[in-house]
């Protein structure tokens, strides 16, 4: 069920892991991110992600796509991307496109290289060796990257990144056509397309989720500021939303544009005014 290099990295996570949990600072740190995690908002937004995932991959199941050999590619797909998905979608301001962006990052021939080279794995013994290995060059890189003086560090890390991505990509082609029976049936097909295709069909689910996001930063501009006739607020929610609707890109750019009015508003005339400047005016 697990690769040689999943296990490997099991391997070495485990000890990593273990004297980590020795440093004080490490723990305090840790215990801090377990607070700010079981935050409701945080616990209902994954809550509602992990409901949605098992709704999806139940209909997956009934038109014969999914099965029980998938659980362990699914909940990685799950922790990896579902809930990275939801968390950078409705962190960054103005990426109203959810549907075009999933697509766009989900459909690539890629897709079908990465398959294939992390189809090729080493003997355990070479992936306990490889895993830690392309790790250290990796972080190397990154680090390296980020300073000028050390630009030709980063540049060496990258060709030898580089050269051992193109000899596992030849090790890994060469594997796909000795053995093309396995690469080719159903099952194999089914590994290649689940990821992509299980986070298109999340893709209304981050939708909704920005919108949300996105409704709650106007509505808690309407909280702010001075206080408000009993009534306005409500009557303003309705006009934002009769007005907007699903339109992310439209709210967003309301929202830069009326930050502060929207914190200013004291009448129902001042709100049909600041809805009627943000519907764009026809040319005569």
């Amino acid at each position: 069920m697990f690769s040689n290099r999943e296990i490997a990295s099991a391997i070495w996570l485990v000890p990593l892991i273990a004297w980590l949990a020795t440093k004080p600072a490490v723990r305090c740190s840790c215990a801090n991110v377990l607070k700010a995690f079981f935050q409701p908002k945080i616990v209902i937004s994954v809550l509602l992600t992990l409901t949605y995932t098992v709704v999806e991959v139940w209909g997956l199941y009934s038109v014969h796509v999914w099965h029980a050999g998938f659980i362990k590619d699914t909940i990685l797909w799950f922790c990896f991307s579902a809930v990275v998905m939801v968390a950078n979608f409705v962190t960054v301001k103005g990426n109203g496109n959810v549907f075009k962006s999933i697509a766009k990052d989900n459909i690539k021939a890629v897709l079908v290289v990465e398959f294939v080279v992390n189809a090729f794995n080493f003997s355990l013994l070479g992936e306990l060796a490889f895993v830690p290995l392309m790790t250290l060059l990796v972080m190397l890189n990154i680090v390296a990257d980020l300073n000028e003086e050390h630009r030709p560090v980063a540049k060496l890390t990258a060709s030898v990144l580089a050269m051992v991505g193109l000899s596992i990509l030849y090790l890994s082609v060469r594997e796909a056509i000795i053995h093309y029976q396995d690469f080719g049936n159903l099952d194999t097909l089914r590994s290649i397309a689940l990821p992509p295709l299980l986070s298109i069909l999340f893709s209304p689910f981050v939708f909704f989720c920005v919108l949300f996001a996105t409704y709650e930063q106007v509505f808690m501009r309407l909280q702010l500021g001075a206080s408000k006739p009993k009534g306005l607020v409500c009557y303003a929610r309705r006009r934002i939303i009769w007005h907007f609707g699903c339109n992310i890109t439209k709210l967003n750019a309301f929202l830069s544009a009326n930050t502060l009015r929207l914190m200013q508003l004291q009448t129902r005339i001042e709100v049909d005014k600041m809805i009627s400047d943000a519907i764009p005016q026809r040319a005569s």
